[in-house]
């Protein structure tokens, strides 16, 4: 052995062992962070922390994935759904490192119909278990053998834990969104939850860009016209219904994959219009007096919520049908449904009427949550986490056959580093002035990479509290 081998490997005992010791977690959580299971993950983080008291850290999985990995060496691993290569490649490089790997319940977007529902990738092998939100879901999944049943757990989709009380009292108030926006009280509020998901997507290029999806390039092509044919129509309506209302008031919220400025560039000078890009779904689902969308998961996050919601049905999404399941029949009984102009303004009008929500909605959507759902009850992250402290107790003699390496915290601090002065500079910037807000978040999806610390630092001592344990 050199002088220089016994030099580092000195090093390593004085510097990096302690620190392997420290930096150690028993769960590491990957999320996609800005989609819709991030608010989900963080409470089933905070239940981990929390509730059951262990060392847990839930981090993106866009950014630094492997640098976390071999940071923490987490005796257990939540990872995201894996439809993408990174997604598996990742999963298979968790299941080499040794580390059980528990897949999180993710969103169903049940009306793709089965045979988009159902993986492409195969992952059985190298998982450990699977948390799935419904019955419906570990049903198609075990039928089509994407996964083992003795692998998934049905626990519900934590996301919708944030749609009931005692969390849907922490977003704000219309009260306080009218202020925020200096909008004349006794307006109505209508939101648009935008969902013309593939309107500005670049279709000469589906397969390189979105390969993480499984719809067909064909069905793309059909999908693409259609959302924009609908996204034009529904603008149109809604401006003229706007000019016969005077006491409502448009909020609109476009889709992640929307182009920016859309909106903006066709409701600018309109003051009877607010875009609100960079709020979560949630402060506006609580704000607002009724929800318009297409085929949107938002809608059964607005059922908790209470809030009336309208379904646009018009017959230039007939092409779209062609491509949906029949899994689609109760959630879109759970709405009022649009067909045309005079049924959107009829539909507004009896919804806002008094907030009114006919029985047999409520009927629909309780078959619909039922079954891809579990329930919404508030307690799907309890039972994930149930499921997590099962799995980690029942391994915690599983060894990590990896250590902390100088060559890890060397090659990926300066990236990390970085990271943090955008993520500070960001915060700084959003408390200064609309302007600087405006200008800043003109950098690219710079709202969604931060969404999770974002929602941390304003959610978890509230969580912490609510759990009835002090931080």
């Amino acid at each position: 052995m050199t002088i220089k081998t016994s030099l580092v490997s000195l090093l390593e005992n004085l510097f990096l062992r302690p620190l392997e010791a420290f930096f150690k977690q028993d769960v590491l959580i990957l999320c996609n962070n800005g989609n819709r299971d991030t608010l989900g993950l963080l409470l089933l983080y905070c239940h981990l922390k929390y509730r059951y008291r262990l060392k847990v850290q839930i981090r993106p999985f866009i950014f630094l994935r492997d640098f976390w990995l071999k940071l923490f060496r987490p005796t257990l691993v939540i990872n995201i759904w894996i439809d993408c290569p990174p997604a598996v490649e990742i999963a298979q490089r968790i299941h080499r490192l040794g580390s059980i790997q528990i897949i999180s319940p993710t969103e169903v977007v049940a009306w793709t119909g089965v045979k988009n529902f159902v993986n492409r990738y195969e992952f059985k092998e190298y998982i450990d278990g699977i948390m799935l939100a419904g019955n419906a879901m570990k049903k198609l999944l075990s039928k089509h053998r994407n996964i083992r049943p003795l692998q998934a757990r049905v626990v519900g989709f934590p996301t919708l834990d944030w749609s009931v009380p005692p969390l849907n009292k922490l977003f704000i108030s219309k009260k306080e969104f009218l202020h925020r926006f200096s909008i004349p009280s006794g307006k109505k509020l209508l939101f648009l939850a935008s969902s013309f998901s593939l309107a500005d997507v670049d279709i000469n290029h589906w397969e390189e860009k979105y390969s993480h999806w499984t719809t067909p390039k064909a069905e793309a092509i059909v999908m693409h016209r259609v959302s924009r044919e609908m996204r034009n129509i529904t603008v149109d309506h809604l401006s003229l219904l706007l000019d016969g209302h005077p006491d409502w008031h448009l909020v609109v919220k476009k889709h992640p994959l929307e182009k920016k400025g859309y909106y903006e560039s066709l409701f600018g000078g309109n003051n009877r219009v607010t875009i609100v890009n960079d709020m979560d779904i949630h402060d506006l689902l609580s704000a607002c007096d009724i929800l318009i969308h297409w085929n949107s998961t938002c809608a059964v996050q607005a059922w908790g919520f209470r809030v009336p919601t309208v379904l646009l049905n018009f017959k230039e999404a007939k092409p779209f049908l062609h491509f949906q399941g029949h899994e689609l029949d109760d959630f879109k009984k759970g709405n009022y449904i649009a067909n045309s102009y005079a049924e959107l303004r009829e539909s507004l009008e009896e919804g806002l009427r008094a907030r009114s929500i006919p029985p047999t909605q409520f009927i629909h959507r309780r078959k619909y949550i039922s079954k891809w759902f579990y329930a919404m009850d508030g307690n799907s992250a309890k039972r994930a986490a149930d499921v997590v402290f099962e799995c980690i107790s029942d391994g915690q003699k599983r060894a990590i056959p990896y250590a902390l390496q100088m060559e890890n915290l060397t090659r990926s601090l300066p990236e990390f580093m970085k990271y943090l002065f955008f993520y500070h500079t960001f915060r700084t910037v959003k408390t200064i002035s609309p302007l600087c807000k405006t200008l800043f978040a003109m950098l690219p999806s710079m709202y969604d990479n931060f969404s999770l610390e974002l929602h941390k630092k304003r959610f978890e001592k509230n969580i912490a509290s609510l759990l009835s344990i002090v931080t």
